[in-house]
């Protein structure tokens, strides 16, 4: 995602990602527009996987593979906030 992101950026696009505050460096290294995500209460468990999933991706050294890792985690995680929206 953060390659995708990159990309968009260098074409002119606007990119911003909402997401957890450890996210924030790589986030506006691509250029993109940081917007901080505070998740909801009871979901301190998802919290803190994004954390531990944005460490992991980041300390890859292929960005593929570590975009990669964030879209599987992501998938995993948000999967069940999405699949409850009316």
């Amino acid at each position: 995602m953060l390659a995708i992101a990159e990309e968009l950026v260098s074409r002119g696009h606007r990119v911003s990602f909402v997401i957890n505050d450890a996210a924030k460096s790589w986030v506006t290294q691509t250029g993109a527009q940081f917007i901080p995500w505070n998740p909801p209460k009871g979901s301190e468990g998802l919290a803190k996987s994004s954390v531990r999933m944005w460490q992991a991706a980041s300390q890859t050294v292929s960005r593929w593979k570590g975009d990669r890792i964030m879209l599987k985690q992501m998938i995993s995680s948000y999967a069940p906030f999405w699949l409850k929206l009316p």
